[in-house]
């Protein structure tokens, strides 16, 4: 029995027989940062799927060419999917990170957003081709059910209303486009009157509106069925993606990640007149990517284009923790998916054709 080691990286290697092989990771805990504090050992063969320890980080290679910071985790069959630039949607299995399908170019653009409903069971795809796609998970692969046209530019997000069985969706057109999800095709459109919407739409129930973001640096929101604008926010930035929304209902929160190196936050004040007041803003040592807010509306967690994650805490707004990518190649996190039940945490570098997949024992969020 042959044995390969190297103890900086923590890496050993022992080939039992043809086509089997186990990994055992050990890493060190910094006082700083969270880190591996346990020795984990998963079948797998690291090289045959492109997988290497480096420093705290699994890297993945995908070989695929350039991967997106479009990814989403499917819990019912344990995946992640993650889309590349030239339109392809790779299918893994998130505990032995092996490469179980691609679909190639089931897009001609890149892939923007992948949004997974887990009540209709249903993975969502847009791209810069104008196309919406449909796919239903199984245990291993990925179906492709249909897609929707209709949008004349680039189709940026979409959010899933799983009660009344709707899809709402945006982009660079003037139309927030409502569609049927029982017969795929298109319902309804709510005219905002000029195009040019960008990478974040949010539903508040409670409210009947969903909200969208636009390049002009406002988030207007529409009541779905008067379909008129019944208040707007001001990020005071323009020309800057709006990345992502969220809404906290326990809070009366709405997070807006902007990609002008901040995270501006607003309270909800008086809810029958629609009033928000400035919380506050999270200043970003880079261009902030993506965000996870913990159940409990106490800490956020976002990507920022640097070689680290930030961890803040929502009451306070003052940094809580920072997860360091230290002697990776890894230069800018730019996709962040963060899969807590399974205790990791992966990235996309921008430019890059590797994730990374930070394990941790405890993240403080």
């Amino acid at each position: 029995m042959q044995s390969y080691s190297d103890s900086d990286l923590g890496l050993s290697v022992l080939n039992t027989k043809a086509g089997e092989s186990k990994v055992e990771l050990t890493l060190q805990k910094d006082q700083n940062f969270v880190q591996i504090d346990k020795t984990e050992t998963e079948e797998i063969d690291p090289f045959e799927y492109g997988i290497e320890l480096s420093g705290e980080i699994l890297k993945l290679d995908t070989s695929a060419g350039i991967v997106g910071y479009s990814m989403e985790y499917i819990a019912k069959y344990n995946l992640f999917v993650v889309g590349t630039k030239d339109g392809s949607i790779l299918v893994y299995d998130s505990s032995s990170f092996h490469l179980l399908e691609k679909l190639a170019s089931v897009h001609k653009g890149w892939i923007i957003s992948l949004t997974y409903s887990p009540v209709l069971n249903l993975l969502f795809s847009t791209s810069s081709d104008r196309l919406i796609k449909i796919f239903q998970p199984e245990s291993k692969n990925i179906i492709e059910l249909t897609k929707l046209e209709g949008h004349k530019d680039n189709v940026n997000a979409v959010l899933v209303d799983e009660k009344n069985l709707l899809l709402f969706s945006c982009g660079r057109d003037p139309d927030i486009k409502i569609w049927d999800l029982d017969s795929y095709s298109l319902k309804d459109i709510i005219s905002t009157g000029e195009g040019k919407m960008g990478c974040a739409i949010l539903n508040i129930e409670e409210k009947n509106c969903i909200g969208v973001s636009f390049f002009t640096g406002e988030i207007r929101f529409y009541n779905i069925e008067t379909k008129l604008c019944i208040f707007t926010l001001e990020t005071g930035v323009s020309s800057y993606y709006i990345n992502s929304l969220l809404y906290l209902p326990k809070k009366k929160f709405i997070i807006a990640q902007i990609s002008s190196k901040e995270i501006k936050i607003w309270k909800m004040i008086n809810e029958e007149l629609n009033e928000f007041t400035v919380y506050g803003t999270i200043k970003s040592e880079g261009h902030a990517n993506f965000v996870y807010v913990d159940k409990k509306e106490e800490s956020i967690v976002f990507a920022c284009d640097k070689p680290f994650l930030d961890v803040f805490d929502l009451n306070s707004l003052l940094r809580k923790n920072k997860i360091q990518f230290a002697e990776t190649p890894l230069k800018n996190s730019n996709g962040l998916l963060l899969i807590p039940s399974l205790s990791k945490i992966i990235v996309s570098a921008w430019n890059s054709p590797h994730l990374y997949i930070l394990k941790y024992d405890s993240l403080s969020v």
